[in-house]
């Protein structure tokens, strides 16, 4: 459900001018793009709503608009709207069929646009927009900022005035969620995002008694997903408490909403894992994030970042990890100031042993409007960017569609060269396959438990073996082999996601494919896993004893998913492995390897997926995380020999 599309019309049909002189619809298509145009019946005015996503087919739409109605007002706004003079310029002049451009809240503003447009006065008392105006030296005219919005309760909420009634009766049964927004703006400066506006800065929040009417809606209409629109969920504490604990409570006696994704308030402590720890009780699935995005003091310093202190932040996880709360880390390649050593050391640091520690990658995006994308931060910092058709993980590319949006990547900075941010491109990503989703996670714990390695340092030793004999190696050769195509095919300015051979043209994120790559054929991954490990080993002197060393990958294999799951259930050990990586994961010290005869009992998930690659992406949650093979230790262990 479209939330701004329904505030601004909300706002707009509470006030009696407009209600008495225009009717207000809403409008979706899941087709074609020529089914909007078919439901309109001659409009004065059409409103679109743009971000990167939807921008180039907002611009189509609007084109076909104008065609069919040339007497149609169009209004673009949204974060893509650009800001800068000389873009604006350029934005009129490539995209004629668009009349207006609203910068910032547009509640207020569209509603002052179509009662200018009632007498045909000048636009030029609208605050907070920019129009054509062919008469000016640039053929536009952008009016005096606008004032945010104090008192957000002014606007009606589209849950509770029948707007969305409307929605859920017309679109119901293709409906998959809602946004929620408790609270409007965010009082950080990131340079890389669009919420990094000093014209946001001020955090406004609507009444908690309408915020908690639209809970209400939202399970009573079975809405299963919400997305909080929330920068900073949790920066108001004692009322985020309430809105959390009100919301268990819906899930608990209604069973509805059950998902929701929120962005907790930066900086994250204590209080944080209250309110995760209030939705998991109440059987709301949420996961923590932890922003961090890099450990680098001058990146941080460069994008105006303040982390958390270590300190502070390993005592954070470690409450985390004590309540059984998720956690995942964001991290993103490409910053200013970020060098390929320095975004190796962070990739270290967040690769822990706990299995509810999790991190994710992005790629730094050059967003319009955002400090980071403007000239002077893109001279400042020598950045090379590169222009990817946007694929959406998990679908097709659109035909339908002949320009496909675009997505502007920081390929390369003063600090970072195209050459290293193109490894530390495959470095993260094997990263993310082998320890964040497990495929290699127990070795790599036990390299650095027990010899001290960094298990960055194994994985480029892996990445470099993969590389170097694609014979030996032949299926960590062709994940490899996978992400360094997806790497060039965004160097070539073409997509930052693509499909993997002998799956469809479904396109899968670089670490989506990765995986079904790997899970393909979970033994040969597991055999080559052991055998690029045992010549780690011999080329460090380090030494292992067989038995242990066999049984290492005999543990990561049963706990790795396979769409042909095991018939066996039942595993007998020689070794204490098993109570070692029990240990391992819940943060305790581990016994000496030994002798120790051990059975485990292996608990696989009932297999539901049809094909192979439905197995894969249902198997990856959230982005940041995969459920792995569950086993129990069901003997009673002997003492362990040294």
């Amino acid at each position: 459900m479209p939330l701004g599309c329904g505030l601004i019309s909300s706002y707009c049909e509470s006030l009696p001018e407009l209600k008495n002189n225009y009717n207000f619809e809403i409008l979706f298509t899941f087709k074609k793009l020529g089914d909007l145009v078919c439901q309109m019946d001659n409009p004065r005015v059409v409103g679109i709503a743009c971000y990167v996503w939807n921008l180039k087919i907002s611009l189509q739409l609007a084109k076909m608009v104008k065609e069919v109605f040339p007497n149609c007002v169009i209004v673009l706004g949204g974060y893509s709207v650009p800001k800068d003079p000389v873009r604006i310029e350029e934005f009129f002049s490539h995209n004629p069929a668009v009349n207006i451009m609203v910068h910032g809240e547009g509640e207020i503003t569209f509603s002052e646009i179509l009662i200018s447009l009632l007498s045909d006065s000048d636009l030029t008392r609208v605050e907070g927009i920019s129009h054509k105006t062919p008469d000016s030296t640039s053929g536009f005219t952008t009016s005096s900022p606008r004032q945010r919005i104090e008192n957000l309760d002014i606007l009606p909420s589209p849950f509770l005035n029948g707007t969305f009634d409307k929605i859920m009766s017309k679109y119901g049964e293709v409906t998959t969620g809602a946004i929620l927004e408790t609270n409007r703006g965010c009082p950080f400066a990131c340079t890389f995002c669009d919420w990094g506006d000093a014209e946001v800065n001020q955090v406004k929040k609507f009444s908690i008694d309408r915020v908690m009417e639209e809970l209400n809606w939202l399970s009573k209409n079975k809405v299963f997903y919400i997305y909080g629109a929330d920068a900073n969920f949790g920066i108001f504490y004692q009322r985020d408490l309430e809105i959390a604990e009100y919301m268990a409570q819906l899930c608990q006696n209604k069973g509805f909403p059950k998902y929701y994704m929120i962005n907790y308030t930066k900086n994250s402590h204590e209080k944080i894992a209250n309110l995760a720890e209030t939705f998991r009780k109440g059987g709301i699935t949420t996961t923590v994030t932890l922003a961090m995005q890099s450990y680098s003091p001058q990146t941080l310093e460069a994008i105006k970042r303040k982390n958390i202190k270590p300190k502070n932040f390993l005592a954070l996880k470690k409450s985390f990890q004590d309540r059984k709360l998720s956690t995942y880390l964001e991290l993103i390649l490409g910053l200013p100031e970020e060098t390929y050593e320095s975004f190796v050391d962070g990739l270290e640091k967040s690769m822990t042993s706990c299995l509810s520690d999790r991190f994710v990658i992005y790629l730094c995006y050059l967003l319009e409007n955002t400090e980071l994308g403007s000239r002077a931060s893109r001279e400042k910092y020598q950045i090379e960017s590169r222009e990817c058709a946007l694929g959406m993980s998990r679908r097709e590319f659109n035909e339908d569609y002949l320009d496909p949006e675009i997505e502007k990547i920081v390929v390369a900075t003063s600090s970072m060269p195209t050459h290293d941010w193109g490894k530390g491109y495959i470095m993260g990503y094997f990263c993310m396959v082998l320890f964040n989703f497990r495929l290699g996670f127990f070795i790599s714990c036990f390299l650095r438990d027990q010899f001290g390695v960094p298990c960055s340092e194994f994985i480029e030793y892996i990445i470099s073996e993969a590389q170097k004999n694609p014979d030996e190696f032949k299926f960590l050769h062709k994940g490899y082999e996978h992400l360094n195509k997806q790497k060039q095919l965004i160097l070539d300015n073409k997509c930052s996601m693509s499909p993997v051979e002998g799956l469809g043209e479904t396109v899968l994120s670089p670490y989506e494919g990765l995986i079904a790559i790997f899970l393909r054929d979970v033994e040969s991954l597991n055999d080559e896993l052991e055998r690029v490990a045992k010549k780690f080993l011999d080329c460090n002197n380090f030494s292992c004893d067989d038995v242990a060393f066999k049984e290492i990958f005999l543990y990561q294999s049963i706990r790795t998913p396979s769409f042909h799951p095991p018939e066996q259930t039942l595993y007998n050990f020689q070794t204490n492995i098993p109570d070692y990586f029990d240990a391992l994961i819940n943060g305790m010290p581990t016994p000496p390897l030994g002798k120790a005869s051990t059975t485990v009992e292996l608990s696989v998930p009932t297999q539901k997926s049809e094909t192979f690659l439905d197995f894969v992406l249902t198997r990856i949650m959230a982005g940041h995380t995969m459920h792995i093979n569950d086993l129990e230790i069901i003997r009673e262990r002997q003492k362990a020999c040294p």
